[in-house]
């Protein structure tokens, strides 16, 4: 139509619903959400679910984003993670051919690869559905807005990221998926209560509580460069909002800074220190060799630099 004949029209508020709407589901836990967007997926028993072989296992937590593809019955296949948890591009593109169906791309410790992007436009070309694990990375997709819109799908976990108990979000972004989870149910009442969750926290504030706790860390923690790495030595991404800040224990046993740290009062974790069976050390040796150093020290708002600092400390007499 002719510009000169067009007539404009603003409204005096908003009115389009769909405009920066986000579609989103509440659960028990992030993944009782994959669950349920996996059922969406409408894989059929010829096609395969493909993730990345960087995936955890303990008594306490079972192996989380595998968990639903054990429970669905679902085929699988894992791709390459390199020392730093980067994607092996080149190997991921090798197992999108035919047969697959979902991608499960994770942002580990609430970072996006390097490569998401380019990642997400190289599934969708190939017909394949996106799912964004985004359960560490709550803050580096909602403030940092670097990651949870390039995929079909993102889950959330609500409890490791903010100072409650249970929940999980399901953000959809593709229609079909959408379709089908407002009509083959996918949303318990019960579960409504977490939508009110994201609002009743400033996660912009707690955004930026985690970077300036990350960033004091790793200043105090140089002390022990030849000893300890950094997982992300060059991270400066503003965008991201870290989970916690994982560093690689070259020195000594990692348990040792594990247990003595913990029995001293300071939350250290170690994700993931077992990897699932079906992730071999003989096709992933990458893999293996970080689950046997990899440490992850806490950064969360509760922290002070004081307490950080006191736990640094602490590492010195053991590192």
């Amino acid at each position: 139509m002719n510009q000169e004949n067009q007539t404009w029209c603003i409204q005096k508020t908003a009115c389009e619903q769909e405009n920066f709407h986000r579609k989103i589901w509440p659960y028990n836990n992030a993944r009782t959400a994959l669950l349920w967007c996996l059922r969406a997926c409408n894989i059929r028993q010829n096609e395969r679910v493909i993730l990345p072989a960087y995936i955890g296992w303990s008594n306490r937590e079972g192996s989380g984003v595998f968990d639903p593809i054990r429970e669905l019955g679902l085929q699988y296949e894992f791709y390459a993670v390199d020392r730093h948890l980067q994607i092996d591009v080149d190997d991921l593109a090798k197992k999108l051919g035919d047969g697959t169906r979902v991608l499960v791309v994770i942002h580990y410790f609430g970072r996006p690869d390097p490569h998401l992007s380019e990642i997400v436009e190289m599934a969708h070309r190939a017909g394949i559905y996106v799912i964004e694990d985004a359960a560490h990375a709550l803050y580096s997709a909602w403030v940092g807005n670097c990651c949870g819109q390039f995929g079909d799908a993102t889950i959330f976990s609500l409890h490791k990221m903010l100072p409650i108990v249970n929940g999980g979000y399901l953000q959809v972004n593709n229609a079909e998926l959408t379709k089908f989870l407002n009509t083959a149910g996918g949303y318990f009442e019960s579960n409504s209560k977490y939508l009110m969750v994201g609002t009743e926290y400033d996660l912009a504030a707690i955004a930026s509580v985690r970077q300036e706790n990350q960033a004091f860390l790793k200043e105090i923690i140089t002390q022990f460069s030849d000893k300890i790495e950094l997982l992300w030595p060059d991270e400066a991404d503003q965008q991201v909002i870290p989970q916690t800040l994982p560093i690689v224990i070259n020195c000594r046993p990692r348990e040792d800074l594990y247990f003595t740290l913990n029995k001293a009062g300071f939350g250290a974790v170690s994700l993931y220190h077992t990897m699932i069976s079906e992730i071999n050390q003989e096709n992933f040796p990458e893999s293996h060799w970080l689950a046997r150093r990899i440490l992850n020290l806490p950064v969360h708002q509760d922290c002070t630099k004081a307490s950080l600092q006191a736990m640094v400390d602490c590492m010195k007499g053991i590192v």
